[in-house]
């Protein structure tokens, strides 16, 4: 049987997010991390690693990270593998930034991978509110965010997110290809971390595209069935989600446990709407 870890820190200097993103984990990830605060597990999951809050705070020896954005997973490997040379693409951005310069950068992503890593990270540090949005034929279309003096480079953190990647399996996938046909795939003694695309609470609050394909309701159901599987198969899941009556029947007690939560709304487009909401926290 492979060895155990168990979910605590194992280093003095905590790497963090190097990615603004919609919907992150940074401030719930210390509730997840206390959910399975010395238990002992094999290896950790996350299908949509998104920001990598979890990840991060949680820093599993043996991981695999996933997510249906090309870009965003492209970021990751070369982070891991290329670092320097994504610091020293990201040092040239930071030199030349304006706004001619963002728009020309949107609009010529390069095909070099760590170029390309770069690229990603340029404009989720000068976007507006750091949104990943794109279109129908997957080309990003944020205007640039009113930042006076954006920190698009920070080398320390790009190399500490490096170390804490070094053995993680990162790939491009459906979430439900990553935990049911690519292997290896989550079994007892594992845990699976969820944070899907939320539910949106309005009408108007699913603003953005996070992929070119949208995460439809038909797309939760799915995500609750492959849970519901997993939790049978002894996996301990973890999963967060808007407070909504879909999500709450989705996930019922018997098998789960549904906490709520009041997380900062990080993005709303009208400044007296941003506070904190409540959200489900669900666990087996």
């Amino acid at each position: 049987m492979p060895a155990q870890q168990s979910a605590q820190h194992t280093s003095s200097r905590a790497p963090v997010p190097f990615v603004k993103w919609a919907g992150g984990k940074a401030a719930l990830s210390g509730r997840v991390v206390k959910l399975v605060e010395g238990e002992p597990f094999r290896r950790y999951f996350e299908p949509f690693v998104g920001g990598g809050a979890v990840f991060f705070a949680l820093r599993p020896k043996k991981a695999t990270l996933s997510d249906s954005n090309p870009e965003l997973i492209n970021a990751y490997t070369q982070i891991q593998s290329n670092v320097e040379k994504v610091i020293h693409e990201l040092v040239h951005h930071q030199e030349t930034h304006s706004k001619t310069h963002y728009y020309s950068v949107r609009a010529n992503p390069p095909k070099d991978l760590p170029a390309r890593a770069a690229w990603f990270l340029y404009l989720n540090r000068t976007c507006y509110n750091g949104l990943w949005r794109v279109n129908s034929t997957g080309g990003f279309n944020v205007p640039m965010g009113s930042y006076k003096n954006p920190r698009i480079v920070n080398p320390e953190k790009l190399r500490e997110a490096s170390k804490a990647l070094k053995n993680a399996r990162i790939i491009c996938a459906d979430f439900e290809a990553a935990i049911t046909r690519l292997r290896p795939r989550p079994v007892f003694g594992d845990i699976v971390y969820f944070d899907p695309p939320y539910v949106p609470l309005s009408k108007t609050s699913q603003f953005t595209s996070y992929t070119k394909e949208d995460f439809t309701e038909d797309d939760q159901r799915r995500l609750a069935r492959a849970a519901h599987v997993l939790a049978e198969r002894g996996v301990r899941v973890i999963l967060s989600n808007s407070e909504t009556p879909l999500i709450r029947s989705l996930f019922p007690d018997p098998p789960f446990t549904t906490e709520v939560v009041h997380m900062p709304r990080a993005i709303s487009s009208v400044g007296s709407k941003r506070g904190k909401v409540p959200e489900l926290l669900i666990h087996n």
